[in-house]
């Protein structure tokens, strides 16, 4: 299996001079870290995950996704190693969950039923493979999210608040996805949350936005024994 990384240098966005969404963002991060992205509501956190995930182009600095230590240029193979799973992906109409699954073309899967033993060993949804998208709850889907992500062995994976709206026993789940995901695949998992206990029960490596600016990117046990939760979200 190749070497994965993500490099980031005095990464900013900006919408024109007037409106910079974020700005000094500096990073490195290696395969099997899990990166938990901290900061308030509109500080530019879901627009620097678009950055990194390829949807948008960086107004300045740089970012590399590197293999091997060879920098990637071509799209097509970015797009197979790079996932982006997005705060609320609208279910598409008309669709079963087989069919969703199966709508990505980088699946190695040739049956439904190759599918199916994979639910069942990993994500325990194959009793829902033939299932409306509509019919499902908010945890059943997001769980189809990932089993799409999960069936894809995608190297990077950036993912916005995907503990929200989940119960106690969905974010259980949740986390102990990330957990064997990050180890199996030696993958790295970038995630955007408000949950601080499931950032701490989580991640290797923390980092924080606020106002878009790049304040914090440390060992997660550094971040946890500052003071900075208290600045980064003005309470006293």
């Amino acid at each position: 299996m190749k070497k994965i990384s993500i490099f980031a240098k005095d990464l900013a966005y900006a919408i024109n001079s007037c409106n910079i969404i974020f700005r000094n963002v500096n990073f490195n991060y290696q395969e099997g870290d899990i990166i938990c992205l901290l900061g308030s509501n509109g500080a530019g956190k879901s627009t620097l995950l678009k950055v990194c995930s390829n949807i948008l182009e960086p107004t300045f600095g740089v970012y590399d996704i590197i293999e091997d230590n060879i920098v990637l240029q071509s799209n097509e193979t970015k797009i197979k190693i790079v996932k982006w799973l997005p705060q609320n992906l609208a279910r598409p109409e008309n669709f079963k969950v087989n069919e969703f699954l199966t709508l990505d073309f980088s699946l190695q899967y040739n049956s439904v039923e190759e599918i199916k033993i994979e639910c069942l060993k990993d994500l325990e949804i194959s009793h829902l493979l033939f299932t409306d998208l509509d019919k499902l709850s908010g945890g059943e889907w997001k769980k189809v999210q990932l089993t799409r992500i999960w069936l894809t062995n995608s190297r990077i994976i950036f993912m916005d608040e995907p503990d929200s709206d989940l119960d106690v026993k969905n974010k259980y789940f949740l986390k102990e996805f990330c957990l064997e995901y990050a180890r199996k695949n030696k993958a790295i998992l970038f995630i955007i949350t408000h949950d601080l206990n499931f950032a701490k029960s989580i991640a290797n490596k923390i980092c924080a936005i606020k106002n878009g600016l790049w304040i914090w990117n440390s060992e997660a046990e550094h971040f946890w024994s500052s003071n900075l939760k208290e600045k980064l979200y003005d309470i006293y």
